[in-house]
């Protein structure tokens, strides 16, 4: 597995849009929180634009992914928001061009494509993270930084009320928003989960639509292999006693170890995960720890 190398002052970082349009006053406080970690920015060429429901058409998102891929100067490429249209991407990304300049790469919920394709064809690292629109919570984006420019070991301390099915486990955290995953249940580019630990977080999704999403996944066969499940927020998708029985149901029926609350997604924290980062659970000690992504 490629790992990109870790942020330092004075590095400069592009900032792209690859999914829905935004506007360049809703990034402006994100923006005041990475240049305060001395860090320069450059923005994409149609980072701004709107194309309906898109930020440009694939041809213009394209453009200033492998803009900012190519150059040297860029270290690391943060994305403005999610939405829709990563997805589109996919079947024109050159992943030998991406493996040969290794960089960070940070978003979440619609990236999840980019970041999980990357990731299985490309062999490379990626990060799942907060990205810029609204500030998108300044302690999240803060948190970020200081992971990429320092990485460090993640503790996370699990409540009985948290553990849906108990186990000591371990394995690469891979995954993402639910919704994008099971969008690309036979496109060819999502990783083997094999021996993994699937991350899982998603909002504003009816229970139906989450116990849809996680059968399509079942019935694909791509839970086979899995080491476990961690659960990041399920913002907005009904009771939590509800999706908590969607997962015990799925996790009885798998025999797979489940956990939830990672404070991972759409809810009032959101901290960075690096895909493919080594993970240990354990139940019995109420711990979830995530390892550093590089010595």
């Amino acid at each position: 597995m490629l790992i990109p190398q870790r942020l330092i002052k004075g590095a400069k970082v592009g900032i792209i849009s690859p999914a829905s349009p935004v506007e360049k006053r809703e990034v402006e406080p994100a923006l005041h929180i990475i240049e305060a970690y001395g860090l320069s920015v450059s923005f994409g060429e149609h980072a701004f634009l709107n194309r309906g429901f898109l930020s440009g058409t694939d041809a213009e998102r394209l453009e200033d992914f492998y803009k900012f891929w190519a150059d040297p100067e860029i270290k690391a490429i943060f994305c403005t928001r999610g939405g829709y249209g990563t997805l589109r991407l996919l079947s024109s990304l050159n992943f030998d061009f991406i493996s040969r300049f290794p960089k960070i790469l940070v978003g979440y919920s619609d990236i999840t494509a980019l970041l999980l394709s990357i990731y299985a064809k490309a062999g490379l690292m990626t990060f799942h993270g907060p990205m810029l629109k609204g500030g998108d919570r300044g302690k999240s984006l803060e948190g970020l930084l200081r992971y990429l420019f320092k990485p460090a070991c993640t503790d996370i301390r699990i409540s009985d009320a948290k553990i849906i099915r108990p186990g000591v486990f371990e394995g690469r955290l891979v995954g993402g928003n639910l919704t994008m995953i099971s969008h690309m249940i036979g496109t060819g580019f999502l990783p083997d989960l094999g021996g993994s630990i699937l991350l899982l977080e998603d909002v504003n999704e009816a229970p139906y639509r989450i116990d849809r999403a996680l059968t399509q996944l079942k019935l694909s066969g791509y839970l086979e292999g899995l080491a476990g499940i961690l659960l990041g927020s399920f913002t907005g998708c009904g009771p939590r006693n509800v999706i908590t029985k969607i997962f015990a149901d799925l996790s009885g029926e798998l025999k797979l170890p489940c956990v939830a609350g990672l404070p991972v997604g759409h809810g009032a924290k959101n901290i960075p995960i690096a895909i493919g980062s080594l993970c240990q659970v354990d139940t019995d000690r109420h711990l979830i720890r995530i390892y550093p992504w590089r010595a």
